[in-house]
């Protein structure tokens, strides 16, 4: 069975993903190393509006994951 679950976090309309780093921090600490931060650049309501990015930045050292998760 796998670890822990990767995570996603998502800012909101006044934030960006920096303001996840305490909580990736804390998170972390407890073990969880996938962790992912999506800055959403709020750049118009078109942009908005777009499909996300394919590619969150991220925190882990480890690259992003290519095929869903299952348990092995």
């Amino acid at each position: 069975m796998r670890g822990n679950p990767a995570i996603v976090l998502v800012h909101g309309f006044w934030g960006g993903a920096a303001h996840w780093a305490n909580v990736i921090v804390e998170l972390d600490k407890r073990g969880y190393d996938d962790i992912h931060a999506v800055e959403n650049p709020l750049t118009s309501l078109a942009d908005d509006a777009s499909p996300p990015s394919p590619q969150p930045s991220s925190t882990s050292s480890r690259p992003p994951p290519t095929r869903p998760h299952a348990d092995h």
